[in-house]
């Protein structure tokens, strides 16, 4: 079983410094029922509590008509007991945010259960979870991301496929790119898929997919770059490395400047993204820069974090230590990581805040060189 995690726009803040949750779209769950991670397989959920002398201190649950939803197996943490009864009521009386929740609340029960070992059951409820999903469809968008509803459905989809509804569970997958999801490795690796990717047809379904979430990503990237802000911007200093770097150098190449930080965990998850864009547009003329602001006690701290960081993680483009001036000419900053998209004439096309996925930034940076093409 693979429960795949939830990415939205993960950002440090500024002050103080602590990381944040932000979705695409800005949505949280209705009624503060769920507001974390909801999807990350191993974090979510507390672990299931013993049937011992700690449960004689639970409140005795009410009799309550849960209709053919789910009832919660015995010994679960009361962060699952204490809301899942409301959100089922209100689920059965028709309340699109509930039913959302609930969507999502039985994801985080399956992983608790799926960490058990208690398999069957784990099952059971992403079956409800993407039923669940289902009634509070389409107007709930507006209660949930669109990385968590196409996660919600590709689980779905593998729990379709473990039951032997095999055409179902490549409705799921549909149901899922048509929202975003683009993990197209855990289709080839879930075990529990196995079944469909050995079904007639599933290399021309697979290009299929492949090919609707390029194209709906680079409808995206170019949204946001017909809509994104411009401003002037310039910067120049020595890398880590004692070579000289400056943006007037780099004009005649699209060019990603990344405001980032060692202590920053999105930030650190971002970085492979760029190597690899590096790694594969360098030659056609685009470059990363990293301008790395650390918060360690002396400068020489500083360079020597970011030099060991440059080598465990093979950071293959150049990185600064930057200043608060640097910073200053980016409007509103609001944390990190902050990525600029720079055209070949040395103009910003485009700010990011926060974590994304390669594909969007791959998506942005193949516009970007397409355009003098």
């Amino acid at each position: 079983m693979r429960l795949l995690q939830f990415i939205g726009l993960t950002v440090c803040l500024l002050s103080p410094v602590a990381c944040t949750k932000q979705s695409d779209s800005g949505a949280g769950i209705a009624d503060g029922t769920v507001q974390e991670d909801a999807l990350a397989d191993g974090g979510l959920g507390e672990k299931l509590e013993a049937d011992d002398a700690s449960n004689a201190e639970k409140s005795e649950e009410p009799e309550i008509d849960y209709g053919d939803w789910l009832r919660l197996p015995e010994g679960l943490d009361r962060r699952f007991r204490e809301p899942y009864p409301t959100l089922v009521q209100s689920t059965l009386a028709g309340d699109v945010s509930s039913q959302m929740s609930l969507a999502l609340l039985s994801q985080q029960i399956a992983s608790t259960l799926a960490r058990a070992g208690k398999i069957d059951e784990a099952y059971a409820f992403i079956l409800q979870s993407g039923r669940a999903l289902r009634a509070g469809m389409p107007g709930g968008v507006e209660f949930l991301p669109a990385a968590a509803i196409a996660n919600i459905y590709f689980n779905e989809a593998g729990a379709l496929a473990r039951s032997g509804q095999l055409n179902e569970a490549v409705s799921a997958i549909d149901d899922a790119v048509a929202n975003g999801f683009t993990e197209f490795s855990a289709i080839d690796e879930d075990p529990a898929l196995a079944e469909v990717r050995e079904s007639e047809g599933f290399a021309r379904r697979m290009e299929a997919w492949q090919q609707a979430a390029k194209e709906r990503i680079l409808a995206r990237a170019q949204r946001d770059l017909n809509e994104g802000e411009t401003f002037p911007f310039t910067f120049a200093g020595t890398d880590i490395h004692g070579v000289e770097q400056s943006l007037e150098a780099l004009k005649g190449k699209v060019v990603i400047v990344d405001f980032w930080g060692t202590w920053c965990p999105p930030c650190r998850a971002e970085i492979p993204s760029f190597v690899r864009l590096q790694e594969t547009y360098g030659e056609q003329g685009f470059q990363v820069i990293g301008l790395n602001y650390e918060r360690k006690e002396t400068e020489e701290e500083n360079l020597q974090g970011v030099l060991d960081f440059a080598e465990e993680f093979s950071i293959n483009y150049p990185c600064l230590l930057s200043d608060q001036e640097t910073m200053a000419q980016v409007p509103r900053f609001q944390g990190f990581p902050t990525t600029l998209f720079i055209d070949r004439t040395g103009k910003v096309r485009m700010k990011a805040v926060g974590l994304h996925e390669y594909a969007y930034l791959e998506g942005v940076v193949t516009l970007l060189l397409a355009e003098t093409e």
